[in-house]
């Protein structure tokens, strides 16, 4: 542990300090106790005089004894060990954390797809309408029971019924469908002035488009438990 002794002496004169190392030598003395004096250590001192003037009387020496409280030594074998310890342990787990997100790549046997059509190789007589073909996924029960739900959401959301029909949820959908067609800046813009497209705006209002937007449903949602909520979100 480093250290500073202090050297206080008392001449009469002046009252000095002097500051020496850890391997400097110096033993008390008076000059009432020899009438040789130890000469002090050739290192450089720092000195520091008080201008307060003491009265004449024998020279005195004292030794102080004061630790460096900025020194390393003084930092705790066992907290420098934690910090150590804590240090390498960020290490790894910096080198895990790099490994893991690292891809993982293996050589694997390629096998070839089978590419062979197994569907009906007969020609069509009649080429069917689009609605057909949308028809064949989304049903008329399907659109029937959209419209029953929607309802019921609104009451319970709104506490009055939006009163929609099956032949309003299909011109929902169809207006829907035509609106990807058109890239515009928001749903607004298919009824602003500048911007209108009267294949839209012509078969709905906008305060009922976004009124349906915002209602439509398809499971009542007191009906569903917690569990089927969670599985749900883990499906999702």
């Amino acid at each position: 542990m480093a250290s500073r002794d202090f050297i206080a002496s008392n001449d009469g004169l002046d009252s000095d300090v002097s500051l020496l190392d850890d391997d400097s030598h110096y033993a008390p003395s008076s000059e009432s106790d020899s009438g040789d004096e130890i000469a002090p250590s050739p290192r450089k001192k720092s000195k520091v005089k008080s201008s307060k003037k003491a009265k004449e009387g024998p020279k005195t020496s004292r030794r102080l004894f004061v630790v460096d409280a900025d020194s390393e030594d003084d930092i705790p074998l066992a907290q420098i060990r934690d910090v150590i310890r804590a240090k390498e342990f960020e290490e790894a787990e910096d080198e895990l954390i790099r490994c893991l997100d690292a891809p993982m790549w293996a050589n694997i046997p390629f096998e070839k797809p089978n590419a062979t059509f197994g569907g009906s190789e007969e020609i069509v007589d009649e080429v069917k309408e689009p609605i057909s073909y949308f028809k064949a996924l989304v049903t008329d029960e399907v659109v029937e029971h959209m419209a029953e739900q929607t309802n019921l959401y609104s009451v319970q959301k709104d506490g009055k019924s939006m009163d929609t029909s099956k032949v309003e949820i299909d011109l929902f959908i169809g207006l829907y469908l035509r609106m990807g067609l058109i890239q515009a800046y928001a749903v607004r813009a298919f009824w602003a002035e500048e911007t209108r497209w009267e294949r839209v705006a012509d078969f709905m209002p906008r305060q009922r488009f976004e009124k349906l937007s915002s209602t439509i449903h398809f499971i009542n949602n007191m009906a569903v438990t917690e569990d089927e909520k969670k599985k749900q979100i883990i499906q999702a």
